[in-house]
């Protein structure tokens, strides 16, 4: 079961109050009346450090929902709890952030009252499905401090301390003058870090979430699984609740670009660009995640949301982005878009994802200012970065953007891919249906060798999975089938439909339409292609690109486009077994294995790592060994993908040799080890390959 972490209320204050909720893109973006800007939201400079009081009572009705009783939680352990989460906000050296706990208080109520509060005690409502929530309040527009307007919300208390607000200061727009944060008593149970027990929730871990909120920052982009302010959580370990404690490139990317550490910018670099609907006339993209993945590892590391085109006279531009405070290295930038089945997803983000002219499932006639707006209506395929965009690129290759410390790198427009991409040439379409199979004979003599049998055909499934003597449409990805069935090539074996949906409702946000998919298989004399374009994960519009290659001396390569599957099995089985060995492919270069065993990673889709899909600009290739399984490696030394490492591949690695991520022209491809940087170690892995054909 998956549950959100927290959620915000934002309220915004004049002579006034009016009340509005925002959720999250990189920061807390929030509509400013009257001219209804965009505006990021933090605290002034004057406020820090940010204090901090918890309710004297501490955590209270902590046995609601099966906490033995002699189990109990201090108002000192909760205070404990609470220095620790915001110690993690005050480690990052490239923020002016700080905050500070600064005692209790018999105040129990959230609301704007000068207290920042963290209480277990108010009945501010939080659902079921949510372990606590955040209320900021902001003001409206820029304001000149004075005695005439300290008191903002009209209750005849000043809000606007003079201590830290002197007379004539500026608070500028967006400015949060006021933040409470909620615990869950009603549903759920808490822990310290010395005591835990199944089913409770540690206090530090959501408390860090929740006060990533209250200084600013939303839920990270749907693709950041592994951050701090990821919003859902479908786990209670401990393990995974202390891991929240350890902020990620996206939560030091967020904060620190509001409350930057201006000495430190020169060693870190940004990616910024446009993301647009080639609509004849070009028009901004708003609301679109748009996410680098790092080259040596794989993962997601930072990102944010495009700014909306309903702005007035705001800036900046509709659809751009920007991923600042990018530690040095290589990046693909992968762009993926909200869809129907995404619609809690819509409802806890900012107004440019609700209101967004893409995304699918945002129509609407609750828009604040045009009550007309309509998002597309169908999901457009998510997608990775490539130079020359166009609505129908999905199947060219994707490029790695070198970032350097100081460094700023402008990418060309990123166009929605809102037409389906061109079949690729030379290429049989295979016709499959939900949870179907079909074989393909091989020609010319082909045969695929695997695990010491010659095979002259291949059963592929709609499934993700390619399977030899007999077919499967098995949609359930299951470890123990997948070792012990049939011979299993699996590059994404979860849930796949590649048949359209057209039929919904187009005001119901949880009734999603997706278009087809896509697959097709390319022989040559040296290998096989079968080619996944587009194909949907069930229930949803996130489509996923990608292919298998079975070469004529039993080698395998998967690579990988975008991927928008949230679960899934991967690897290679020759089935008949129960020898399994898992790998986590983001942190293994290399395996070699033995016995029979069948190789994989299963990705549960439980949002924390390792669990996390991470595969969209990905290559894993797996060569049968003389142990009886599988050696498994990140990319082979076959760098132009003819199918022998020969002198051209020479060539290739002489003008990377040196290289590192972040130097202009390194690329990963001749960085066998994942290290970052192409030497030695690199050379001496394509030594041992060299005159290998495929």
């Amino acid at each position: 079961m998956r549950l959100w972490i927290g959620s915000i209320l934002l309220v915004i204050v004049a002579a006034c109050p009016i009340e509005r909720t925002a959720f999250g893109g990189a920061n807390e973006q929030g509509i400013v009346l009257p001219d209804y800007y965009v505006k990021d939201i933090r605290w002034d400079d004057l406020a820090l450090p940010v204090q901090w009081y918890m309710h004297e009572e501490g955590c209270i009705n902590n046995h609601n929902n099966g906490l033995p009783i002699f189990f109990w939680i201090s108002p000192v352990e909760a205070a404990w709890e609470l220095g620790i989460a915001l110690q993690c906000w005050n480690d990052v050296a490239t923020t002016t952030l700080t905050s500070a706990y600064a005692g209790t208080t018999s105040e129990a109520d959230v609301g704007m009252d000068g207290i920042n509060l963290v209480t277990w005690a108010d009945s501010f409502g939080v659902s079921s499905n949510t372990y606590a929530r955040t209320l900021i309040h902001i003001v409206e527009e820029d304001i000149i401090v004075g005695s005439s307007n300290r008191d903002l919300n009209g209750d005849g208390h000043d809000d606007l301390d003079p201590a830290i607000y002197e007379d004539g200061c500026l608070l500028t727009a967006g400015t949060i003058v006021d933040a409470d944060v909620k615990f869950n008593s009603e549903y759920y149970d808490w822990f310290n870090a010395f005591f835990w027990s199944s089913g409770v929730h540690r206090i530090a871990s959501v408390a860090v979430h929740e006060f990533g909120h209250a200084f600013g920052l939303c839920h990270s982009p749907h693709l950041v699984k592994a951050s701090t302010m990821f919003g859902y959580s479908s786990t209670t370990s401990k393990t995974s609740q202390d891991e929240r404690l350890t902020l990620e490139t996206d939560d030091v990317s967020g904060i620190s670009r509001f409350y930057p550490n201006e000495s430190m910018r020169s060693q870190y670099g940004a990616i910024g660009g446009r993301v647009i609907l080639d609509t004849g006339s070009p028009e901004g993209a708003g609301g679109v995640s748009v996410v680098a993945i790092d080259s040596a590892t794989g993962k997601t590391v930072a990102g944010g949301i495009t700014y909306g085109l309903w702005m007035q006279n705001g800036t900046p531009v509709a659809g751009t982005f920007s991923i600042e405070w990018l530690p040095r290295g290589c990046y693909a930038l992968a762009v993926e878009y909200f869809d129907g089945g995404d619609y809690r997803w819509i409802d806890n983000y900012n107004y440019d994802v609700r209101y967004s002219n893409v995304c699918n499932g945002n129509q609407s006639n609750t828009h604040p200012y045009d009550p007309y707006s309509l998002g597309l209506d169908f999901s457009p395929n998510g997608e990775l970065y490539k130079p020359s965009n166009t609505s129908s690129d999905d199947l060219l290759p994707f490029a790695w953007v070198n970032v350097a410390p100081g460094q700023t790198v402008s990418l060309e427009d990123i166009v929605v891919n809102t037409d389906f991409p061109p079949v690729p040439a030379d290429t049989t379409q295979i016709t499959l249906d939900d949870d179907d199979y079909e074989e393909y004979v091989f020609t010319g003599g082909f045969t695929f060798p695997f695990s010491g049998s010659d095979y002259t055909s291949m059963f592929i499934g709609s499934n993700g999975y390619i399977t030899l003597g007999s077919g499967d449409s098995d949609a359930s990805e299951s470890v123990a089938e997948f070792a012990g069935s049939l011979p299993r090539i699996a590059p994404l074996w979860c849930d796949l439909n590649p048949v359209a949906r057209s039929e919904h409702d187009p005001y119901d946000r949880e009734d999603p339409v997706w278009r087809p998919g896509g697959v097709y298989v390319s022989q040559s004399d040296k290998k096989c292609d079968v080619i996944y374009v587009a194909i949907p994960s069930k229930g949803t519009g996130h489509a996923n690109t990608f292919s298998v290659s079975l070469y004529k001396n039993g080698t395998i390569r998967f690579a990988y486009y975008y991927v928008g599957a949230k679960h899934a099995l991967v690897g290679v089985s020759p089935g008949g077994s129960s020898a399994t060995t898992e790998l986590n492919y983001t942190e293994t270069s290399f395996h070699s294995g033995s016995g029979g065993e069948a190789v994989y990673e299963l990705f549960s889709g439980n949002y924390v790592p390792p669990d996390v899909v991470d595969l969209s600009a990905r290559e894993l290739s797996f060569v049968w060994n003389e142990s009886g399984s599988f050696d498994m490696f990140t990319r082979l030394p076959d760098m132009n993908y003819d199918g022998v490492v020969d002198f051209y591949d020479i060539s290739i690695l002489s003008s990377l040799y040196g290289k590192e991520a972040g130097d202009a022209d390194y690329s990963p491809k001749a960085d066998f080890n994942d290290d970052g940087v192409v030497n030695h170690t690199d050379l001496s892995v394509f030594a041992s390959f060299y005159g290998t054909e495929f």
